[in-house]
């Protein structure tokens, strides 16, 4: 299939703004947290750790070193803000490894996880920010790696920004209404394969409060480009009626019309139509559930989540378009921190609070807060995704359990003239840790890894397969030792390998 004149190929110009977006965000946000310093509720915490690692390799993968001593320094910055104008959480590490193996290069690898929302004028005009920075695979069949400090050609590093003003108010008691526009951009190291950006805006008109009966109006355009592959364009138009026969549900009935250029090259319009239901018969459970009449077929969100005081379970299931070259794209996995945060609000429901108690939480079970279910590859063209996901937690006087599992499959919308079709990525993966606080100090985890990628016609499938165990201890207020010992396998036709490494840490908290 050739592409038409409205799928351009991103020029070098764009994805210097891109960048330069990327950089300013950054740049914003600390401005941000420096000029909020002494406001309530701001937490600003310098980090820094080391690690020694021992690695020993199997036979099988010749581009891995048979033994490897590696060294990893980490300075890091903590932001937390939960009260203020600005509110938000900022992590950031800067790892420099080296490796006593002349197979392995010395590197620095950056790890970055910020979402801020600020109110730019009071109960009228806010913005959106968020970044990451974090590892992943080119391609779902290449070699995958336990650890970001192993040698591998098919890992990069891909570093992700968004950023969307927004004013919204009402129209006397008639109205309300939502206006945002809408920035976005992806960029790998060393490749142009996972490098996009994204921009629109959107705009809603709806009635005021939870009525009997209601009605909405949202209208959205999106454009979406990348380097590797073409540019689409997005229209929607969409009107909505919704009943509320009793204040815990709410059933609404959407129809309307889209306009997109994805799935031929040529602009063609499509009818859309739906219907959501969202039900919460008490304070600790959520049912939310839709549907909708897209261009590229049926599309759904399937939410439903649970708590306890002591647990937390959550069921997701979601097929949609994904306009973004990320690894996850719909779906997005949450980390241990995100995790343990939505699982602690019955016991802490002040924000603040909530957050201390989580954080004291990971450093008292030697947990890592940026822990997430391994998968994904990056993409280089609209796709359409299936994901399901189940996150599990239980957190008792001593013992933490988490867990998280995954199935996907994401396959091409649109191929521009220098691609070919491909069959979908099929994905299952989960990540489970038993941590266990042997004293007010010390603690124990044992923590499992798995993630396959299934075979198709033209390509072999993978596996990889981690199984660590780790004690770490409280040597003061602020410095924590840690101990590990891990084995991974992975299984494939690139260079498969079995590995066995230990690893001693010591971190510190300012």
């Amino acid at each position: 299939m050739k592409a038409s004149g409205s799928h351009r190929r991103v020029r070098p110009a764009r994805l210097r703004d891109a960048r330069a977006g990327w950089l300013g965000l950054c740049l914003g946000l600390a401005c941000s947290a420096g000029l909020a310093q002494q406001a309530r509720g701001l937490a600003i915490t310098p980090t820094f750790s080391s690690s020694l690692t021992y690695t020993e390799t199997g036979r099988g993968a010749p581009d891995l070193p048979r033994t490897d001593l590696v060294t990893e320094l980490s300075p890091g910055l903590q932001i937390t803000s939960r009260s203020g104008r600005v509110r938000g959480t900022l992590s950031y590490t800067l790892d420099a490894i080296s490796h006593s193996s002349s197979m392995a290069a010395s590197q620095l690898q950056n790890a970055l996880n910020a979402n801020f929302t600020a109110e730019a004028v009071p109960n009228w005009a806010y913005v959106d920010a968020s970044a990451t920075i974090s590892q992943s695979s080119l391609s779902a069949y290449g070699q995958q790696s336990a650890d970001n400090t192993q040698v591998n050609a098919n890992r990069v590093e891909v570093g992700t920004v968004s950023i969307s003003p927004y004013l919204k108010g009402a129209f006397g008691p008639y109205a309300v209404y939502e206006a945002r526009l809408n920035a976005d951009a992806t960029n790998t190291r060393h490749s142009i394969l996972g490098d996009s950006s994204s921009s629109g805006g959107s705009f809603s008109l709806a009635s005021p409060g939870r009525t009997l009966l209601g009605w909405g109006l949202v209208g959205t355009q999106q454009h979406a480009s990348f380097r590797a592959g073409g540019s689409t364009d997005n229209t929607r138009l969409t009107a909505s009626l919704n009943a509320t026969p009793q204040p815990e549900l709410t059933l609404t009935l959407r129809g309307g019309t889209e306009q997109t250029n994805v799935l031929t090259g040529e602009t063609q319009r499509y009818g859309n139509w739906g219907a959501q239901a969202h039900w919460t018969p008490n304070e600790r459970t959520v049912f939310d559930i839709g549907t909708d009449r897209r261009y590229y077929g049926q599309s759904y969100n399937v939410n439903v989540s649970w708590r306890t005081a002591q647990s937390s379970l959550r069921v997701s299931s979601v097929r949609d378009a994904s306009t973004s070259s990320t690894p996850n794209g719909v779906g997005q996995p949450v980390t241990l921190y995100q995790q343990l945060y939505a699982a602690l609000a019955s016991a802490y429901p002040d924000p603040t609070a909530r957050d201390q108690a989580v954080l004291l939480l990971l450093q008292q079970q030697g947990l890592d807060p940026n822990q997430i279910v391994p998968g994904g590859a990056i993409t280089s063209a609209v796709t359409l995704q299936h994901r399901e996901d189940i996150v599990f937690t239980y957190t008792g006087r001593r013992l933490v359990f988490t867990a998280q599992g995954f199935g996907s499959s994401s396959s091409q919308l649109y191929l521009s003239d220098t691609q070919s079709v491909a069959a979908a990525v099929r994905q299952l993966g989960y990540v489970a840790s038993l941590s266990y606080r042997l004293t007010p100090t010390a603690s124990a985890a044992l923590t499992g890894t798995q993630t396959k990628t299934l075979a198709t016609s033209a390509q072999a499938g993978n596996g990889l397969k981690s199984l660590a165990l780790s004690f770490s201890d409280q040597l003061g207020r602020r410095t924590t030792l840690g101990l590990s010992a891990t084995y991974s396998s992975f299984t494939g036709p690139t260079n498969p390998y079995r590995q066995a490494s230990i690893s001693a840490n010591l971190g510190l908290r300012f």
